[in-house]
């Protein structure tokens, strides 16, 4: 991403070739002398389940912008959501579990079914 220095807006390379169609880049390209790169900038750590990070206004940082995020509490709907999704998914994966260890354990007790079981 870019920056217009003067009105902060911030623009992609194609956005930018778009605005100056008949000037031809440089490659790698190179943007207007009015925009600056926009580099990433630390995500904050945040709790998936209840938070989402969102993208706020780029700060000007000793001479180099940089992408700035800040972490907002999710819909309790979403919240409630994510919450079945997991609750649901740790189920199933303990349901494979316990199955995976009662076919261990009946071929560990039952030589017959481990052997038909080898030849298939």
């Amino acid at each position: 991403m870019y920056i217009n220095k003067q009105t902060k807006q911030e623009l992609s390379e194609r956005q930018i070739r778009e605005l100056f169609p008949n000037v031809a880049f440089p490659k790698p390209f190179v943007p207007p002398e009015e925009y600056a790169v926009v580099f990433s900038g630390p995500v904050p750590t945040h709790d998936e389940l209840t938070e989402t990070v969102v993208k706020v206004e780029s700060v000007e940082v000793n001479g180099k912008f940089e992408q700035r995020f800040e972490v907002v509490a999710l819909p309790e709907e979403v919240i409630a959501e994510k919450a079945a999704a997991k609750e649901e998914a740790t189920k199933k994966q303990t349901l494979a579990e316990v199955r995976e260890a009662a076919i261990e354990r009946l071929l560990m007790t039952d030589p017959e079914y481990a052997a038909a079981v080898a030849t298939k």
